[in-house]
């Protein structure tokens, strides 16, 4: 004899299962793949490197010293100043002057000095601070790809320095 009665355990699994495979069919048709690929370009402008050159170098001129210390300041915006114990009598003093060229329209940085200069000739030393440059926004070069940069500082004389010429440099960089 067989048994034709259907259990309501039976059914509940037989709708279960149905119902589970319909899930996962439409899951399966809802997501799509399951890749995907693309392709993209790859793009690169070269452009001219940053130069720069000395046009002029920063000259503190002819100092008559004191017997006191003393600054003497060269602004970069053109200016001259004597403080406390020194005097300037050649009249020949000047901002440094720089020629920044690379490409036309793009900005750049500057980096200037951060710590003291040492200024010097053979037999003595003076300290060259406060560098200063007359841009004070991001330089962009012009549509000829040109910009002329001013820099000036502050030099330090001690009292009773030594006579004679005194050499120092200054490290400028630029970069886009």
């Amino acid at each position: 004899m067989i048994n034709c009665r259907y259990s309501s355990n039976s059914l509940v699994f037989k709708h279960l299962a149905t119902l589970a495979v319909f899930a996962f069919m439409t899951i399966q048709y809802m997501s799509g793949q399951t890749s995907a690929s693309l392709s993209s370009n790859a793009t690169a402008t070269i452009v001219t490197g940053l130069r720069i050159q000395t046009i002029n170098d920063l000259n503190f001129g002819i100092i008559i010293r004191g017997k006191n210390n003393a600054k003497v300041r060269v602004k970069s915006d053109d200016t001259y100043d004597e403080l406390d114990d020194a005097h300037e009598i050649s009249k020949h003093w000047s901002r440094a002057k720089f020629l920044v060229t690379g490409q036309p329209n793009l900005s750049f940085s500057i980096f200037l000095p951060q710590n003291t200069i040492t200024v010097e000739n053979k037999d003595d030393v003076m300290e060259l601070d406060e560098i200063e440059l007359d841009e004070k926004n991001l330089p962009t070069l012009d549509h000829n790809g040109n910009k002329t940069i001013y820099v000036g500082g502050t030099l330090h004389l001690k009292g009773n320095q030594k006579e004679g010429s005194y050499t120092g440099s200054i490290a400028i960089s630029v970069a886009y």
